[in-house]
């Protein structure tokens, strides 16, 4: 997920950004390599804070990829955390100020994500979606060309992610409705949120 993060940054910023003949000067651009690591940082930030948070539904639903308390130890979690995210934010300031102000605004959005709103109807999905869209936005707040087009393929990438995100929860239903969690599917049911998503694919 990491790699299509900053391939889809990449990606964005050769062939929405260009011109295409000067994609070697794109992409060895130290602010926008700082923008890249930076944002894969913060999301890699996310998955550490949210198998945190999740321990015991994830034990339920994926024992296999389990995280943390198997690979990590659980006390030393919120250390590789808060550091990922320092360095996130550092490095950000290197794209600018405003490149470093949204990725401050992710971090926290993330967290919120993984200690509340994963568990509510809808918010959570829509959140992680918003975030996505961001990932991909950031590359026209850092050149400040083609902002139209990157907006429209961010609105992409919003939408693609929802998808995913609900189909996600349609995968760990059992684990989520055991822990009182209120995801799409446990609300309305495993074919009602198929439908949403059949509903979204056509739409889109």
């Amino acid at each position: 997920n990491l790699l299509m993060l900053a391939l889809c940054q990449l990606f964005t910023a050769v062939f929405l950004v260009g011109p295409k003949t000067e994609c070697l000067n794109i992409v060895f651009d130290k602010g926008f390599v700082a923008l890249v690591v930076s944002t894969v940082l913060v999301a890699g930030a996310g998955y550490v804070i949210n198998d945190y948070h999740d321990v015991k539904i994830d034990a339920l639903n994926k024992p296999d990829r389990l995280f943390v308390g198997r690979i990590i130890p659980r006390r030393y979690t919120l250390l590789l955390y808060f550091g990922m995210n320092a360095l996130a934010v550092l490095l950000a300031l290197l794209a600018g100020k405003d490149i470093a102000l949204i990725n401050i605004g992710s971090v926290f959005l993330l967290w919120l994500y993984s200690a509340k709103l994963k568990k509510t109807f809808l918010m959570g999905n829509l959140v992680v979606a918003l975030l996505t869209f961001l990932s991909v936005y950031l590359v026209a707040v850092y050149f400040l060309e083609n902002t139209f087009l990157i907006t429209i393929f961010g609105g992409f990438a919003f939408f693609i992610n929802l998808i995913r995100e609900v189909i996600k929860d349609i995968e760990d239903r059992k684990g989520d409705e055991a822990f009182g969690c209120k995801t799409l599917p446990v609300v309305i049911g495993v074919r009602k949120a198929k439908q949403l998503i059949y509903l979204i694919t056509i739409g889109f």
